[in-house]
């Protein structure tokens, strides 16, 4: 794959739009409409080129699971789903819990820690609920007004099982994987879904899926995680002018682990100088961002960098950069 700037694509656009270019500089000189007339026109042309092939460099391969991990500092509500790592399964929160792991070990072996959490099932089956009976952690029962089962997480006699004081709803667990999952890249075009890495494994199985609007739905996985080839997002091409009063946000949460490019006007496109890279406070997984020169104007040492949220290269000076506000891991990383 053949890399360009964005100044050099921005130029040849704006001249086949008849817009204003500085001969001088070869910069186009653009009126704030006309620079978002070029964003949209290179975000369509992105587009076209992402849907054009399955693109080597923009793929990937990873392992999903159809929930997130479960976290000891999280606090999860009632209906909350997991995967516990420990046992390899997943568990629903049947009341809210911190801290209070989906199974515990007893006797060498884990066992469902049945006062907070209960393993989850595409569908459940259990005794019709009786009042008369005293029901322990643990117990399970359907209940004929609602068509749903329970689960008993405090011992109870007499409580209906609507009753969330002793009892936790057992919802049917849907397999899926988010196409954003916290502490992953954003998950575009999806090629295929697999019972092992088919980097490692030629002619593995592959697992029968649907793309959806927000997530990859699987009918019937035959495992408890997949591994999901995919493409990396389309680009979103965002920002304008810009200005040192300007109190910026963080990019919107939709592009998180994608890769959005950062762009801004003026001069040219992109960051004046490493200095003012590394000062930018905003930089998320994947995300691209252009300098147009590395320490003065006209030194033809800028280029694309993509921030590596894991890397800890240390800083040289031009072609790893490190964020003035990190302390651990994440660099800006030259790719072009």
């Amino acid at each position: 794959m053949r890399t360009t700037t964005y100044a050099e694509l921005e130029r040849a656009i704006a001249d086949q739009l008849g817009l204003n270019v500085d001969s001088a500089t070869g910069n186009p000189n653009l009126q704030a409409d006309e620079f978002h007339l070029v964003k949209r026109a290179v975000s369509r042309a992105l587009a076209d080129i992402w849907d054009a092939t399955w693109w080597p460099e923009l793929m990937r391969v990873d392992k999903r699971y159809f929930r997130a991990l479960y976290d000891s500092a999280t606090a999860y509500a009632a209906g909350a789903e997991v995967f516990f790592v420990a046992t390899g399964l997943y568990y629903v929160a049947l009341r809210s819990t911190t801290g209070n792991a989906p199974a515990t070990v007893s006797g060498g072996e884990y066992v469902a820690n049945n006062a907070y959490w209960a393993e989850a099932s595409r569908t459940y089956q259990a005794p019709n609920y009786d009042a008369a009976t005293a029901y322990v952690a643990g117990n399970r029962v359907y209940y004929p007004p609602t068509g749903r089962c329970y689960q008993c997480h405090t011992a109870s006699t007499g409580n209906l099982p609507t009753a969330t004081s002793y009892w936790g709803e057992l919802i049917e667990f849907q397999p899926y994987v988010d196409l954003v999952q916290s502490g992953f890249t954003t998950i575009g075009r999806v090629k295929g879904v697999w019972v092992d890495d088919p980097r490692r494994f030629v002619g593995c199985r592959p697992v029968d899926f649907v793309r959806q609007n927000d997530r990859i739905q699987l009918p019937s996985p035959p495992q408890n995680w997949v591994w999901v080839e995919y493409q990396l997002r389309v680009p979103r091409l965002i920002g304008g002018a810009y200005s040192a009063s300007t109190a910026y946000t963080a990019t919107p949460a939709e592009s998180t682990g994608g890769s959005t490019v950062i762009i801004s006007s003026g001069s040219g496109i992109g960051y004046g100088g490493r200095a003012a890279l590394r000062a930018r406070t905003e930089h998320l997984p994947d995300q691209l961002a252009y300098l147009l020169y590395l320490v003065s104007a006209g030194d033809g040492q800028g280029g694309w960098f993509q921030f590596a949220a894991s890397n800890s290269t240390t800083d040289d000076g031009v072609d790893t950069l490190k964020p003035d506000d990190v302390t651990g891991a994440g660099r800006w990383i030259r790719v072009s």
